[in-house]
């Protein structure tokens, strides 16, 4: 694999973050999307497991995530989140896909047991390890599909510099 460098995931990443901050969601393609979803989520899921990636996405985007995680090649991350997300247990009137922060108060202690199985399931796997690595071959792969890719460069560790590749076939580029 050639690679396109050093931190290419996370730093692309940061970018699709910056355009989702100023309204470009709608003007995501696809795969960024996808990159986005899928990175956000196993980041949530090796930093506090099931609950941090509910509390802290306030179970927004959740069946989005789960067919991002399939499109980028996280098998294990979709299956876990699904089964996850169907034991989710809420208690009160708020539906599951329509949550806010009252969400925080009304998650249910007894989604523990069940989160803790799936959460070692995806702890143990060699996918929980190598997610970085997975999403960099999936944005090789579909390299074309993003606007903007960034990553840092260096062959002296204390000279890094930022490289930022703009795609000249970008879908959002004015003609």
């Amino acid at each position: 694999m050639s690679g396109l460098g050093l931190n290419s995931v996370p730093c692309t990443y940061s970018l699709i973050c910056q355009r989702i901050q100023v309204g470009q969601v709608e003007q995501l393609t696809d795969s960024e999307l996808a990159l986005f979803l899928a990175f956000e989520c196993c980041s949530e899921l090796c930093n506090g497991g099931f609950w941090q990636f509910f509390l802290n996405t306030r179970n927004r985007h959740t069946p989005d995530t789960i067919r991002a995680l399939r499109m980028t090649g996280l098998d294990i991350a979709a299956s876990s989140l699904e089964r996850a997300f169907q034991s989710l247990t809420i208690s009160g009137n708020i539906e599951k896909n329509a949550m806010d922060w009252e969400f925080a108060e009304q998650f249910s202690i007894d989604n523990s047991e069940s989160f803790t199985s799936l959460e070692r399931e995806w702890y143990e796997s060699d996918e929980c390890r190598q997610f970085v690595d997975i999403l960099e071959r999936f944005l090789e792969k579909n390299q074309d599909d993003f606007t903007e890719i960034e990553y840092e460069a260096s062959l002296d560790a204390s000279k890094k510099h930022t490289v930022r590749i703009r795609n000249p076939r970008s879908p959002h580029e004015p003609q």
